[in-house]
């Protein structure tokens, strides 16, 4: 009798074992879409409460991703938010989810990623590897979402005055209360407008940063309902039109503004 009880008593252990993992396996299961690797996730909690309750959580890089020179994370797919970049895997411990490239020069991120998990960037391991964040909000960032995050001048300027309490009198960041996120962001010297309504991001299309004499990459085309885009310029009027064979000089501190063009249908 002891030995059927204590063998029905191993069953159901083993089926709890299994019916948890099971359970850890689906929640850590990896979809794939072009470039990229995604968990579904809740808005705030690992698991949706239900279907409206979904967005994606990037997580990796399929073997073409990891080949390109740069990429533009989605803002969406298939229909569902993309909000978060990176997340916590649920194994034997807590640990991250990676993004891995050699080839990686530039990683774009939308305005709409609601939060950047910690170690999502550690294995980008391309020298000079550029990380451009477009959104005109000071993103959530994870302590060790290192390297640097590229955003606009105006956004860096006030996360700087947001966290003011990390500087010291001659500006550095000794005070051990926030200083990461001042060594995190730093200001791109490019920003592309959109040009027609300061409602949507603040009117920011996109962040870019280069160096002396690099030519500044072209980005993709802006949509407006009812125009078609017309190329990038350098005053909001639309009068001269940007060469993007240019090599650029832009001194330390300052940001060059490009502005997009359009023409009514």
């Amino acid at each position: 009798m002891k030995k059927k009880a204590a063998l029905f008593s191993l069953t159901i252990l083993l089926l709890f074992l299994a019916t948890g993992l099971t359970a850890c396996n689906e929640r850590n299961r990896i979809f794939r879409y072009g470039y990229w690797e995604y968990i579904v996730v809740g808005k705030e909690s690992r698991i949706p409460k239900n279907k409206n309750d979904s967005v994606i959580a990037v997580v990796g890089l399929t073997e073409s991703g990891a080949e390109q020179l740069a990429l533009d994370v989605p803002s969406a797919i298939n229909g569902t938010e993309v909000a978060y970049l990176g997340f916590e895997k649920y194994d034997i411990a807590i640990n991250y989810y990676t993004l891995t490239s050699r080839n990686l020069l530039r990683l774009y991120i939308p305005e709409n990623i609601l939060s950047i998990k910690p170690y999502v960037f550690e294995s980008l391991s391309a020298p000079d590897a550029k990380t451009i964040y477009n959104g005109a909000a000071e993103p959530s960032v994870h302590f060790s979402s290192s390297p640097e995050i590229y955003v606009y001048r105006e956004l860096y300027e006030k996360i700087k005055s947001k966290h003011a309490d990390c500087l010291d009198e001659e500006g550095s960041t000794d005070c051990p209360s926030c200083p990461w996120i001042l060594e995190t962001f730093v200001p791109a010297n490019v920003a592309f407008m959109n040009n027609y309504s300061a409602a949507v991001n603040r009117g920011y299309f996109r962040a870019e940063d280069v160096e002396s004499g690099e030519k500044i990459p072209e980005p993709p085309a802006p949509e407006r309902e009812g125009y078609v885009f017309t190329g990038w310029y350098t005053e909001a009027e639309a009068i001269n039109l940007w060469d993007f064979d240019t090599k650029t000089e832009i001194p330390d501190g300052e940001e060059l503004r490009l502005y997009a063009g359009w023409k009514k249908l």
